[in-house]
């Protein structure tokens, strides 16, 4: 799910494929108490993600605030602010991811491909993968 979300966001503009972000969560896999949820634990758990999401939302806002001359960042298409018009090109992108034979559309460079040999996690030139 998140390499459909990065492909579409790539394929939007919205992303410029200039910076990684790695996500180092560690999650328990063994049962304990911790494990045992209620609603009411529910609904203060998620009062305080929202208030994370609030929190974290603020900072980047300062960040870009201050960042907003650097010509850095990628800004997003003025065209994209119009909901439907973000609904029709989201539409088009599916059209191509699914009219393709890999069921992927490469957003950055369409001739490219994922290697598929054991052991790769890179995308290559669709001449290079049909060399070998």
């Amino acid at each position: 799910m998140l390499k459909q979300c990065a492909r579409l966001c790539l394929k939007l503009g919205l992303l410029g494929g200039n910076t990684l972000f790695v996500d180092g969560s560690k999650v328990r896999a063994n049962t304990s108490l911790e494990a045992h949820w209620t609603e009411d634990r529910c609904r203060r758990r998620l009062e305080q993600i929202d208030r994370r999401i609030e929190e974290v939302l603020t900072e980047c806002d300062r960040v870009d605030e201050a960042e907003s001359g650097s010509g850095f960042w990628v800004r997003m298409p003025p065209e994209l602010a119009d909901q439907q018009t973000l609904r029709s090109k989201v539409a088009g992108i599916l059209e191509q991811v699914q009219a393709s034979e890999t069921g992927a559309v490469n957003a950055t460079d369409p001739d490219c491909v994922r290697d598929r040999r054991p052991r790769s996690r890179i995308m290559v030139p669709s001449a290079t993968v049909a060399g070998k």
